[in-house]
């Protein structure tokens, strides 16, 4: 393969494109640097060369390279060989990474996710195995210049997602494309190619080969998106969700009521919690999940971390148990309680949002009244262990349990009533 080849002059289109500052982009930028002083060609691909175009701040960096993945783990002191088969090698610096990946072109995909072999070539060929022609471009920070083979600058320009060659092969090579497709279209709020659109819904069932954790991680992802309410009906009709959700299908008018409702306050810690909630609302208002027992399942199912399952269901209770409310004394403080759980506050406010017009009804009277005590931090419980030495297991729990409650009800100046009223309940019992 040749080096800084002239060949590749007649490709470059001069750009001065800005990535910096950043520990991520110092690391990417002197990786180019190493590569480009030994000779080889090295310039930044895919996603970060598409988002700069576009405005948008890339998360990470990609590098494509003439250097083999041995002369690259040889050039830097810390590297991984993530996918050494497929030319993929991973250099570290401190906390940073960046991945390095030689030129290739690849055989026939067996699995629909992997191809059976790979040869490392030229950059053109480089690009045309890639899946969307503004996927396929590169630049080299360097010489500031862009490197486009498939006139992805025009796609970008128009706002379009267009599959490099024929879309069906596209599509058939690399399940998990479709399911890119449409999550691409969202995120970046671009219309979708009409052979590319064709090709999408004639080849939506190839997407059930795809693993549970690349399908969860898309559908998120889409589902996170700002733009994914011009998407909802094309990946419901092109039967492209149904099939990745394994036959679990949904009403499309009853969505846009979830997503304009389905909100959270844990970005943070949580930052799919939104989307999955959006998304498992709608499964529920469809009868697809009727009880928190088969919700969990599907958490399972969607390869849900315990952690989020968790906050996601707390959130959902409201909508999935049916006497979640309750009608005795302590209506208000199970809902305080409810809230001090993560994720259990957003599903209350959640509630009150979906059900802004039943104001007559008690859940909704018992949610106001929620609001209107709501407790940012959980506060201390009065009545402890100690205090009721003479009795424990069973009897024990559920006494502290009403005792919490009773706290919470705001029926009680202090600990000393509160034990009081305990003492008395349990003299009449």
């Amino acid at each position: 393969m040749s080096n800084q080849s002239s060949h590749w002059q007649d490709f470059a289109h001069p750009v001065r494109l800005e990535f910096g500052p950043g520990p991520a982009w110092e690391l990417a930028l002197k990786t180019i640097a190493v590569l480009q002083q030994q000779g080889h060609i090295a310039w930044l691909a895919g996603g970060c060369v598409r988002d700069r175009l576009l405005g948008r701040t890339p998360k990470d960096f990609d590098i494509a390279t003439s250097a083999t993945p041995e002369i690259v783990e040889g050039l830097f002191p810390k590297t991984v060989a993530v996918g050494k088969a497929f030319g993929v090698i991973r250099v570290l610096d401190q906390d940073q990474e960046v991945e390095v990946a030689t030129f290739r072109s690849e055989g026939s995909y067996v699995d629909g996710r992997h191809p059976d072999r790979i040869e490392f070539t030229t950059p053109d060929q480089d690009a045309s195995r890639r899946d969307f022609t503004i996927n396929a471009l590169f630049y080299d920070p360097i010489r500031q210049n862009l490197y486009d083979f498939f006139q992805g600058q025009l796609d970008l320009a128009a706002r379009v997602i267009r599959a490099i060659g024929k879309a069906e092969d596209r599509f058939k090579e690399d399940h998990l494309r479709l399911l890119r497709t449409i999550r691409f279209a969202a995120v970046l709020d671009f219309k979708i190619e009409k052979e590319t659109m064709e090709a999408l819904r004639l080849c939506s069932v190839l997407v059930k080969s795809v693993s549970m954790e690349r399908r969860r991680d898309e559908l998120l992802k889409f589902f996170g998106a700002e733009k994914r309410q011009d998407w909802i009906r094309e990946i419901v009709d092109s039967q492209l969700l149904p099939q990745a959700l394994e036959g679990r299908s949904c009403e499309v008018q009853l969505w846009s009521r979830w997503q304009k409702n389905t909100k959270t306050r844990a970005a943070e810690e949580h930052p799919n919690a939104s989307a999955l909630c959006e998304l498992a609302l709608w499964l529920i208002s469809s009868r697809q999940i009727l009880d928190q027992s088969a919700l969990r399942k599907f958490f399972q199912w969607f390869r849900i971390s315990n952690e989020l399952s968790q906050f996601a269901i707390n959130a959902l209770r409201p909508f999935v148990e049916p006497d979640f409310f309750g009608k005795d004394e302590f209506r208000v403080a199970r809902l305080l309680d409810h809230s001090f759980q993560p994720g259990g506050g957003e599903g209350l406010e959640n509630w009150l949002r979906l059900h802004s017009k039943s104001h007559d009804s008690e859940e909704f009277r018992a949610i106001q009244e929620w609001k209107r005590r709501e407790i940012s931090e959980k506060p201390r419980a009065w009545i402890r262990s100690a205090d009721l030495p003479n009795f424990a297991g069973r009897e024990l729990g559920q006494l502290l349990g009403w005792a919490w409650l009773a706290q919470l009800s705001g029926k009680f100046a202090s600990k000393e009533d509160l034990l009081s009223a305990l003492k008395k309940k349990l003299s009449l019992n």
